[in-house]
C-alpha cells in the first residue's frame, strides 16, 4: 500500500493506482474512460490523492496516463478540473 493509503481503483476498462516514489506519489490511470460521467471516478481520488499530500507534505506527485488509450472529453474535463 501506498503511503496515503489510496487503494488501486478498477471501473470497467479503467484503472487508477497510486504508488510511491522518492518524493511524493504516483498516480497512474490507464485503460479507456468512456463514461458519460467519469468525474464520479476521479474525482474520489484527486481528492484523496490532493488531501493526503497536504496532511504529509509531499511536494511532488506525479500523474502518469501513458497506459491511457481513450479518454473522452468529460473526462478531459475531469482530470482539468
Amino acid at each position: 500500500m501506498n503511503k496515503l493509503k489510496i487503494e488501486s481503483i478498477t471501473q470497467g476498462n479503467a484503472s487508477i493506482n497510486v504508488t510511491d516514489t522518492a518524493d511524493g506519489v504516483a498516480v497512474a490511470v490507464a485503460g479507456e474512460i468512456d463514461m458519460q460521467d467519469p468525474s464520479v471516478l476521479l474525482d474520489p481520488v484527486f481528492a484523496s490523492v490532493h488531501d493526503g499530500a497536504v496532511a504529509q507534505g509531499l511536494k511532488v506527485i506525479e500523474f502518469d496516463v501513458r497506459k491511457l488509450t481513450f479518454l473522452n472529453s468529460s473526462g478531459i474535463k475531469a482530470i482539468a478540473k
